[in-house]
């Protein structure tokens, strides 16, 4: 396989890469370009490194008929998955009410975390409306084995015994 198919069916938003057409140099650097076909099959020669970068996300058609496209990078800001996720990111980084007993354990998430896109396709499965995200270890951290969804009722029982 040559540096260039490399890429070949790489998805990015809805736009999946399936042929390297060509590299052009401007001002001495070498950039790739690609056809990507778009989740609707629209097709269209792309540079690589404006798809990778979030700068284009779908074909034309989709983004004049779509404007989300123009503003989010996954449309789940405010859901409460994407609420739980961004809680967890503020107690470990030190910017949440509660984020000092994080911080004295050293508690930390899955690097792969960073971006919401990665712990939703690695959380999604079992979580449910209303569900709490929970470290099963309070003392280990946040990465996939060691998370898990509860109700409130079953966070706040489980709060209290750890407090106890």
């Amino acid at each position: 396989m040559s540096n260039t198919d490399k890429y070949i069916g790489e998805i990015y938003d809805v736009l999946t890469c399936i042929e390297f057409v060509e590299f052009t140099k401007p001002k001495a650097l070498s950039v790739a370009k690609y056809i990507y076909q778009c989740s609707c099959g629209n097709k269209r020669i792309i540079r690589r490194d404006s798809v990778r970068s979030r700068l284009t996300k779908a074909c034309e058609a989709c983004v004049n008929e779509n404007s989300s496209f123009a503003h989010t990078t996954h449309g789940m800001y405010k859901t409460g998955i994407y609420s739980s996720w961004h809680t967890m990111k503020q107690r470990v980084k030190g910017t949440h009410n509660r984020s000092a007993n994080y911080l004295a354990k050293g508690i930390k998430y899955d690097p792969l975390w960073e971006k919401f896109e990665q712990f939703y396709l690695e959380m999604k499965e079992k979580w449910f409306e209303g569900a709490h995200l929970d470290r099963i270890n309070n003392d280990g951290d946040y990465v996939k084995d060691n998370c898990q969804w509860l109700s409130i009722s079953d966070h706040m029982s489980k709060t209290h015994k750890d407090v106890r």
